[in-house]
């Protein structure tokens, strides 16, 4: 009765340090490291400890700088697999109630905003020139022309700067797949600091 249910339970909670410990000793086909990538959130059955403990990985093995690295493949060894295996895991983060939990206390680490610092870095201040409905009407009609044009160039220059940074796109999927359909991500990924 009681008995059987607390070595199950016990059996579930081990689970994860098991998977994570794999993870770390054994060399894993990209194929294989996906599907557990995908896995790794529903190994936390949603209590907060396994979440915790799974999100503290996150930080450990995910190194926002190096979002360059593994974007361009110069990483190498197992700390690459485990960062590409987190990174995975969040840009694929179910929008599922067991995962939740996960994505606060992803929240709570600071994961959210270190991803967050990441993509606001050299954002430029101005609105893209493309987007003229971004800009006040009058914004720029006392300038003459030429200024304008040397105005637009730089606005253009600044925002494909900021576009062709390396990282940029997969730290932008990672806040996708942590924002999606969890309104406290979302909230805390749109304030920002004073």
């Amino acid at each position: 009765g009681d008995d059987t249910s607390d070595i199950d339970s016990d059996d579930d909670v081990s689970t994860l340090p098991l998977v994570l410990s794999s993870l770390q000793t054994t060399s894993l086909s990209p194929p294989l490291r996906k599907i557990i990538a995908k896995l790794l959130p529903f190994l936390t059955y949603g209590q907060v400890d396994q979440s915790s403990e799974l999100a503290s990985k996150f930080i450990e093995y995910v190194s926002i700088d190096a979002l360059t690295d593994a974007q361009s493949g110069t990483l190498n060894g197992c700390s690459s697999m485990l960062m590409e295996t987190f990174v995975e895991s969040a840009i694929h983060l179910p929008a599922v109630n067991v995962c939740d939990t996960l994505r606060n206390e992803l929240i709570r680490q600071g994961f959210v905003d270190r991803v967050k610092a990441f993509v606001l870095k050299d954002a430029p201040t101005q609105p893209p020139p493309w987007s003229s409905a971004l800009f006040a009407k009058n914004h720029d009609q006392e300038l003459p022309d030429d200024e304008k044009k040397i105005k637009r160039e730089l606005y253009e220059t600044q925002w494909r700067d900021y576009f062709n940074r390396p990282g940029l796109h997969t730290a932008f999927r990672i806040l996708i797949g942590l924002c999606t359909n969890h309104t406290p991500t979302q909230s805390f990924a749109q304030t920002t600091r004073p």
